[in-house]
């Protein structure tokens, strides 16, 4: 049987389970860069990854600056510019980006960052090595630093990757340095060492297992881990119950709130999970879009990739429990590919070679194919707000959880083609350091040599993004991965350091 005492309920329900004699709880707050609020309270900063496969659709991803023209860094340089979101109608934002209009004022969209390190590694690799964007992209995306080569096989991350670097350097007295969730993109993006994965975890429900104290190591033979947490669980609530009720007359209003708020999310979980316990071996018709095929089979088989928008968004939920119970301050969440008929594409329908390689002008383009990878973002555009609300519901100190959390949504790619010159990035939350409620077009202007067509015109760099991100939560860094680039014939350099203050606040 598994006992939650008072220590263990008081640091699942975000508290550090000291005295209570002030009639108020502490909280545990070593490592990080925090903020102070009358009482002696201190917010801790975080910062959560949020990424998606296959790049955007350009020209129905980014929005007009005015008075700046637009511009393609394919084939044009132009300078930055800025402008505001806060109150901006909805029919003014972009298809894909429109979802996010209700944090208008807690986010910053950023235009114009690229892929450079990912660009001069396939530029400079041998004749022979492996330079699939995709693959190099996936193994540069977090590391900024050129990718392990592994004859007869792909590429794959050659460096610690940024989320656990920030993981190591914030992890204090909390369980985890940083965890990462959901699913890998063919390859991982989360590196411990050279060629060495992070753990991963892929289910929602074992990441809350894992928050809640219960979670059992598969088993070879015998009752299986899923059983033995229904054994020993039943409700990870009713275990805790009479401590709730000793605890929660004790508190002060914002703290009895944010107990209740972690409650909720508890028992929120608990039921999302049981519903589809119920339905895994039948794939739930009722879990699945109207859209799909009436013929259960013509999906998928099996209830994950049925309900892989479900699973989404219960991973935003165990994401806002982990981070305000201070298990840990970076989260790397790899959103899992959305099946075809989770965004109203035909459930045999081919992604990646059908639609993201036909969604951006050029010689493959085709209509059909942007419109399926602007449902595609947009759906991910909607999971992304669903994280944020569920972070903004979480009161903490002079604000909520993702006022001291940094939110950002990147994706390995710029493009479905597989641009590397222009890519999405999204950061929320970050009140008081980062910038909010704002659209940001950094310069692109310099001219890169490149291995596949003529120069490509960039600007910042992935690892000035990552500079920044450091520097919110405090630490000295002044860039992650490689320092600079040459741009091709002449000898210029580039340098990649330095945090971006166009995005400070």
């Amino acid at each position: 049987m598994i006992r939650h005492d008072r220590r263990r309920f008081l640091q699942a329900m975000g508290f550090s389970g000291l005295a209570l004699s002030t009639g108020a709880l502490s909280s545990r707050l070593p490592g990080g860069a925090s903020r102070a609020r009358a009482g002696g309270f201190v917010a801790p900063t975080r910062v959560v990854f949020f990424i998606t496969p296959h790049g955007t659709v350009w020209n129905r991803w980014k929005m007009s600056i005015p008075g700046a023209p637009d511009a393609n860094p394919l084939t044009a340089a132009t300078a930055g510019g800025m402008r505001s979101l806060v109150g901006l109608p909805e029919s003014e934002w972009s298809e894909i980006l429109r979802p996010l209009a209700m944090h208008a004022s807690k986010l910053q969209v950023v235009e114009g960052v690229a892929q450079l390190t990912t660009l001069v590694n396939e530029r400079d690799a041998a004749d022979g090595q492996d330079v699939n964007r995709h693959h190099i992209a996936q193994a540069n995306l977090l590391t900024c630093q050129t990718a392990m080569q592994r004859p007869g096989a792909t590429a794959i991350g050659n460096a610690l990757t940024v989320d656990q670097y920030m993981g190591q350097a914030t992890r204090g007295a909390r369980a985890w340095a940083s965890r990462v969730y959901g699913a890998n993109h063919q390859h991982p993006y989360s590196f411990v060492a050279p060629g060495e994965a992070a753990p991963i975890v892929n289910r929602p429900e074992e990441a809350f297992a894992d928050i809640m104290g219960t979670y059992v190591p598969p088993m070879s033979g015998g009752p299986t881990r899923a059983d033995l947490v229904r054994a020993a669980r039943g409700s990870a609530l009713d275990l805790v119950a009479d401590e709730y009720d000793r605890v929660a007359p004790r508190l002060s209003g914002d703290d009895r709130r944010k107990l209740e708020r972690h409650r909720d999310l508890v028992r929120d979980l608990e039921r999302n999970f049981e519903r589809s316990e119920s339905s895994a071996a039948t794939c739930d018709p009722r879990l699945r879009p109207s859209s799909c095929d009436a013929d259960i089979h013509a999906c998928a088989t099996g209830a994950d990739r049925c309900s892989t928008n479900i699973s989404i968004d219960d991973f935003s939920q165990v994401i806002a429990l982990a981070l305000a119970c201070d298990l840990t301050r970076v989260v790397n969440f790899v959103v899992p590919n959305l099946p075809a008929h989770e965004f109203g594409l035909p459930c045999d329908a081919d992604v990646h070679q059908n639609y993201a390689h036909n969604s951006i002008d050029g010689s493959t383009y085709t209509p059909e194919g942007a419109a399926g990878m602007v449902a595609y973002n947009r759906t991910y555009a909607r999971h992304f707000a669903r994280l944020l609300t569920e972070l903004d519901s979480i009161p903490e100190g002079d604000g909520t959880l993702l006022d001291h959390t940094a939110v950002v949504w990147i994706s390995e790619l710029g493009t479905g083609t597989h641009e590397l010159v222009d890519c999405p990035v999204v950061i929320a939350g970050g009140g008081g350091v980062l910038g909010q409620g704002r659209y940001v077009r950094l310069p692109y202007d310099r001219r890169l040599s490149v291995r596949w067509g003529g120069p490509s015109y960039v600007g910042a760099s992935m690892n000035q993004i990552y500079a920044t991100l450091m520097h919110f939560l405090g630490m000295p860094d002044d860039g992650f991965g490689m320092r600079s680039i040459d741009l091709g014939p002449g000898g210029e350099t580039l340098s990649l350091t330095g945090v971006r203050p166009e995005l400070l606040a």
